[in-house]
C-alpha cells in the first residue's frame, strides 16, 4: 500500500515539475504583450494615412490657388 501511494506522488511530483518546465503561463504572457504591439502598428499606419491626407489637400489648394 505504501508504494502505491508513493507511485502517485512521484506521478503527481513529476506532473507539477513538468508545468515548471513548460511554464504555460510564460505563453499566456507572452501572447498579451504582442497585443499593444499590433495596436501601435495600426495606429502608426493611421498617421502615415493622415500625412498622406494631408499632403494631398495641401496640394490641393495650392493647385487652386494657381488657377485663380
Amino acid at each position: 500500500m505504501y508504494a502505491q501511494k508513493r507511485a502517485k506522488l512521484s506521478v503527481s511530483e513529476f506532473a507539477i515539475g513538468m508545468g515548471k518546465i513548460l511554464d504555460i503561463n510564460t505563453i499566456k504572457k507572452t501572447s498579451l504583450k504582442k497585443i499593444p504591439a499590433i495596436k501601435s502598428d495600426s495606429e502608426a499606419f493611421k498617421s502615415d494615412w493622415e500625412q498622406v491626407g494631408d499632403d494631398i489637400r495641401s496640394g490641393i489648394r495650392e493647385y487652386e490657388e494657381q488657377l485663380h
